[in-house]
C-alpha cells in the first residue's frame, strides 16, 4: 500500500515557494538514499485550485522526503499554517 498525504494551506501559499520546499526535500533524501529510490518511491502534485500539495509515498525515500518537506513548511510557514491528512490506496500500476 501506498501512504497519500494531502497538505492543505489555510491561506493561498505560494506555488513557487511549495515547489522549492519539495525540491529541497528531495535533494536532501536523494543524498542520503540515492536518486533511483526517491523516483521509485516518490511522486507529487501541486494542487493550486485546492490550495493543497498531494504526495504520494511508496518506501523509505517517498516517507523521508515527507517528512523533511514537512519540517521545512514548519519553519516556513509555522506549525498552525497548514494541515495534513493522511491516508493509504493500493498502488499504480502505470
Amino acid at each position: 500500500m501506498n501512504e497519500i498525504y494531502i497538505f492543505k494551506f489555510g491561506k493561498r501559499a505560494a506555488t513557487e515557494l511549495l515547489e522549492a520546499q519539495i525540491t529541497l526535500a528531495v535533494i536532501a533524501v536523494e543524498c542520503m538514499l540515492g536518486k533511483a529510490a526517491v523516483r521509485i518511491g516518490f511522486r507529487y502534485a501541486v494542487k493550486k485550485d485546492k490550495n493543497a500539495v498531494v504526495m504520494e509515498t511508496g518506501n523509505e525515500a517517498g516517507e523521508a522526503i515527507v517528512r523533511v518537506f514537512t519540517g521545512l513548511l514548519i519553519r516556513a510557514f509555522g506549525e498552525t499554517r497548514f494541515k495534513v491528512e493522511h491516508t493509504r490506496r493500493e498502488p499504480r500500476h502505470d
